[in-house]
């Protein structure tokens, strides 16, 4: 009674408890000292009553009677002691019971077992088994200004959609195994797988990647969609851009260069979600890159540039070769694509300029060249929001056809609401063509935004909001 007395009901005041219960995991005894608690505990009512018992007792006729004998005070000290003794056990079983309930929510090293550092995760106690679940999609306004459509005479279009909805899968299965599963969902609805792969990590810096893979040839082909520079893959890296496919990728990371080298089933060029396999016989396929300046290879894990970033510059070269079947449709007997880039990072700003061969050998009719090059940069102005501009010409060499170069310039804003992820991003982009684009090598369609024209150019405005978790 006199401990409820004097220091009101338990759970008040000798813990905080956000559930109320003393047996949940929130307990924290680390509010209350322990050393101070116990003193008080036992101090406090030890001293009332030696006060009181060593005062005179009134006898039953009013007079003060004699001092209670020392033996009684004993006693009850004793008792006094033998409650804080078993208060002390009560404590140490609840300190006890706090330590097993942390351990059943954090690691080893002290990190909970699920939780959110940048994307979703689950993983054990060891940390050895982890996976982390995403996604992000791109909703977009188009507007669209030909001067010489196919029919009629100047003609605007505008439509809504939504580019890419990708969901995906990642994580580590011990230390010598990673995955990655992803898909995307188009605006129809419709399902394609886009990786599905396993990481062997080997020692001294090696990794092998089989499966559904990106193929390591330039640096913008080699980005996810959330991590390009703008709201789309540049008109370059559609027209040469080998995406994905199936093979088996080897690479290799040192402190001032790194390299990939794959052997898959290849691509004929053009962006896609998911490489046919029956599109080569084989390929074989490589990238080399060199940082003379700057030492965190993690500045070019996009192309945006953020603030904060160290100085770097790097020099990157790839390339492709590969043989088709004999007779395959619409696919080069024979194909080979090089090209080289550079890029320079600092604080809040980034650059990219890279130029494209590529030689074919078609099932029927003679050889040919196509050519490309891009020039693009961004430079944040605030620590949120960036312009960024970008020039494109792709030329169709010596392909046969009336043919005629691509040439476009395209400027935008992104504004970056959080500076730990690209999935929050709104990007406000202007393009113009120059030229008619249905007599260039560049795709029309959903992906750039660009409609088939006679002779005129075209204007794209484009506002496209992307986000996910």
């Amino acid at each position: 009674m006199w401990l409820t007395r004097i220091f009101g009901t338990r759970n008040r005041i000798l813990w905080s408890h956000p559930l109320g219960s003393p047996t949940s995991s929130g307990i924290r005894m680390h509010q209350f000292p322990r050393s101070l608690l116990l003193s008080l505990l036992v101090s406090l009512p030890l001293a009332t009553t030696l006060r009181a018992q060593t005062s005179e007792a009134p006898a039953a006729d009013g007079s003060r009677g004699e001092p209670r004998t020392r033996a009684q005070l004993q006693q009850k000290i004793d008792s006094l002691e033998q409650d804080q003794k078993d208060l002390k056990a009560r404590l140490d079983k609840l300190e006890q019971r706090e330590a097993e309930d942390a351990s059943r929510v954090t690691g080893d090293d002290g990190k909970p077992l699920a939780g959110w550092d940048g994307q979703f995760y689950i993983r054990d106690k060891s940390g050895d088994y982890q996976l982390n679940l995403g996604a992000y999609t791109q909703f977009r306004w188009d507007m669209n200004h030909r001067e010489d459509p196919p029919v009629g005479e100047n003609q605007t279009e505008t439509a809504f959609s939504i580019r890419r909805t990708r969901i995906f899968m990642t994580g580590r299965f011990t230390e010598e195994f990673d995955f990655h599963l992803r898909t995307n969902i188009d605006s129809q609805g419709n399902v394609s797988l886009v990786n599905a792969w396993m990481q062997w990590n080997l020692s001294e810096g090696w990794t092998i990647r089989s499966g559904e893979i990106f193929l390591a040839l330039s640096r913008e082909d080699w980005m996810f969609g959330l991590d390009v520079l703008g709201a789309e893959y540049s008109p370059n890296d559609h027209t040469f851009g080998v995406g994905t496919s199936l093979g088996v990728q080897a690479h290799r990371q040192e402190e001032a260069h790194r390299f990939w080298l794959a052997v898959s089933n290849g691509a004929s060029g053009g962006k896609s979600d998911i490489t046919n396999s029956s599109t080569a016989d084989y390929a074989v396929s490589g990238r080399f890159e060199w940082m003379p300046v700057g030492k965190d290879w993690s500045v070019w894990d996009d192309l945006v540039g953020r603030p904060g970033r160290a100085h770097a510059w790097m020099l990157g070269m790839g390339g492709i070769y590969q043989a088709a079947r004999a007779g395959t449709m619409n696919v080069p007997e024979k194909g080979a694509l090089i090209t080289a880039d550079m890029s320079g990072n600092g604080d809040g700003w980034q650059t990219l300029v890279y130029a494209t061969w590529r030689y074919i050998v078609p099932q029927s009719g003679p050889d040919y060249q196509n050519y490309g090059f891009l020039a693009q940069a961004s430079w944040f102005f605030t620590q949120k929001n960036a312009l960024y501009g970008r020039y494109d010409w792709v030329s169709p060499g010596n392909q046969p056809g009336n043919l005629e170069n691509f040439n476009s310039l395209t400027l935008g804003l992104n504004i970056l609401p959080f500076d730990f992820t690209n999935k929050y991003k709104l990007t406000v982009e202007t393009s113009y063509v120059l030229d008619s684009i249905s007599k260039t090598i560049v795709p029309t369609g959903a992906g750039l935004g660009y409609l088939p024209t006679v002779d005129g150019g075209q204007f794209l405005l484009r506002l496209q909001l992307q986000f996910g978790f």
